[in-house]
């Protein structure tokens, strides 16, 4: 017996061959590092990866919710990261550092704290918005 596929699962077939998995929202997941944007509870730029008070906002949302966790750009600077890492491993939180091919502009994330697996949908998700 001979079974044939449709021309357009054929077509899918050679498209995931070719060019990969198909991703929903790649644009929303890259700016979120990896993640969507409902899953997320906060965000740091650049700018303000390197303020203290900023971080002390993301230390206290790290205690309040230890199921989040915590992702870092790549291309944060070396104090940064390493004040970060302090802020994870002082919470008890799991990290994890995204390969960002971009370069680091003060528009982009540089630490995204976000749920793993639930969606949180939170309007306003900016450090600077917090109290």
């Amino acid at each position: 017996m001979e079974i044939m596929a449709s021309n357009d699962e054929l077509e899918n077939r050679l498209d995931s061959s070719l060019y990969g998995t198909p991703q929903l929202k790649p644009d929303e997941q890259r700016h979120y590092l990896g993640t969507f944007r409902e899953r997320v509870a906060l965000t740091l730029d650049f700018k303000e990866v390197k303020n203290s008070d900023y971080l002390e906002i993301l230390k206290k949302e790290l205690e309040s919710h230890p199921e989040y966790h915590l992702l870092i750009n790549g291309n944060v600077p070396s104090g940064s990261f390493s004040a970060l890492i302090k802020i994870s491993r002082q919470t008890n939180t799991n990290f994890e550092t995204v390969a960002n091919n971009t370069t680091n502009s003060e528009s982009e994330l540089a630490a995204v704290v976000a749920s793993k697996d639930t969606a949180l949908n939170l309007s306003n998700v900016d450090v600077a918005h917090k109290n």
